[in-house]
């Protein structure tokens, strides 16, 4: 049975095959579709994320709360939008800046590096400005009037003292999911406001992980949550004279 088979393929006629399909045509001959996006996933590091975020001008969209069991990694979507023939509006800034706001919720649990951190909930110039600022209504679902009067007493009265943990992180949110126009702290005074208002760390322990002095971790926190605080009650303040 064997031996015919083998003898039948022996007696077969071979013939050219050039008159079938490409398996695979030239791309000089293909026609590029138009594509709405593109996206990449992968885990989540300081050098992966610093090229495509930098070099490639992807933005973060997505973060597996569950790190990978065996890199340890979080598993990270990034998108980036092109001109293509879905929509003529810009919709990646709005899921960035949600992505911003959940990575913000969460990052005390996800236990991410400070640095990469902010590294990943950073925004290029003039990305989100039509998402940036805040109305009167906004801020009042998270201060009352008294906060908003201390947070001025606290920007005009240097001998205030410190405003109060829930002012400080309201703020700090505000401040991280870039919803405050015309403001931009120093990398210091960012990473003390992210240990301070996001991920509740004492002074103290700021000094010890960032080997820093405690005047100095004091001093970069009241400089920069007052910029912040300053550029809360301006906008409030526009928006009371424009009512009037």
């Amino acid at each position: 049975m064997i031996q015919k088979l083998w003898m039948s393929i022996w007696k077969k006629k071979l013939e050219s095959q050039a008159s079938l399909p490409a398996l695979l045509p030239p791309l000089n001959k293909l026609r590029p579709d138009r594509l709405d996006y593109l996206g990449v996933s992968y885990g989540l590091s300081q050098e992966l994320l610093r090229f495509w975020k930098k070099k490639a001008k992807f933005s973060p969209v997505y973060l597996s709360y569950v790190p990978n069991q065996l890199t340890g990694e979080h598993s990270c979507i990034m998108l980036k939008q092109l001109a293509g023939t879905t929509t003529n509006t810009k919709w990646l800034p709005s899921f960035a800046v949600d992505f911003c706001w959940k990575t913000i919720e969460s990052v005390l649990w996800l236990k991410l590096d400070v640095s990469l951190t902010l590294s990943l909930i950073s925004h290029e110039p003039d990305f989100d400005d039509e998402y940036r600022g805040l109305s009167r209504v906004e801020i009042l679902n998270y201060l009352n009037e008294e906060d908003i009067s201390n947070l001025e007493e606290f920007c005009t009265n240097p001998n205030y003292g410190f405003p109060l943990i829930n002012q400080v992180n309201v703020l700090s949110k505000f401040y991280f999911t870039h919803r405050l126009k015309e403001i931009k702290l120093s990398r210091n005074e960012e990473i003390v406001l992210m240990f301070y208002g996001i991920l509740h760390k004492s002074f103290e322990t700021i000094s010890e992980n960032l080997g820093m002095n405690l005047d100095e971790v004091r001093s970069e926190f009241s400089t920069g949550f007052r910029k912040v605080a300053s550029q809360l009650i301006k906008d409030v303040k526009v928006e009371d004279s424009c009512v009037k």
